[in-house]
């Protein structure tokens, strides 16, 4: 549900919110960016792929169906892998993992060398990464941005 709040604030486009999101890297289930209970782990197997976060406001999600978005629910704000960041043991065990509607922002934080939509000077991205940047044009329409 907070995916829209969080892509509006990104996009810096007012938005009438009960929970104003703050901070950087907001939960997408609740807004917030201190609460370390908010924090996402990602795992992916051969089979199915998992998250999990212990956010007071978490509501659980079939990924694939997230990802994909679709007509009645147009927010693809899903957890993802910073393919930037590397992390010892991520492919048999469970990873940070980042709001896609984040991205822009942890690549600022923590990978200011590399270009991206919002800042176009830097080291180009690779290609994952900037595709889990693309937002639809439906996307970009209900938010407004």
């Amino acid at each position: 549900h907070m995916g829209m709040h969080i892509l509006r604030a990104a996009c810096k486009v007012a938005d009438i919110v009960v929970n104003p999101i703050n901070g950087p890297l907001p939960c997408g289930f609740c807004g917030n960016s201190n609460n370390p209970d908010c924090a996402l782990t990602f795992k992916e197997t051969a089979r199915k792929i998992m998250w999990e976060s212990k956010c007071p406001c978490k509501e659980t999600f079939q990924y694939g169906s997230a990802n994909k978005g679709s007509d009645s629910c147009l927010c693809r704000n899903v957890p993802v892998i910073c393919q930037m960041c590397v992390y010892l043991g991520c492919a048999t065990d469970w990873c940070p993992a980042v709001w896609c509607y984040n991205l822009e922002a942890h690549i600022d934080l923590q990978h200011s060398e590399y270009a991206q939509p919002g800042r176009p000077i830097g080291l180009p991205l690779p290609r994952a990464m900037y595709d889990s940047l693309a937002l639809t044009p439906a996307e970009e329409k209900k938010a407004g941005v």
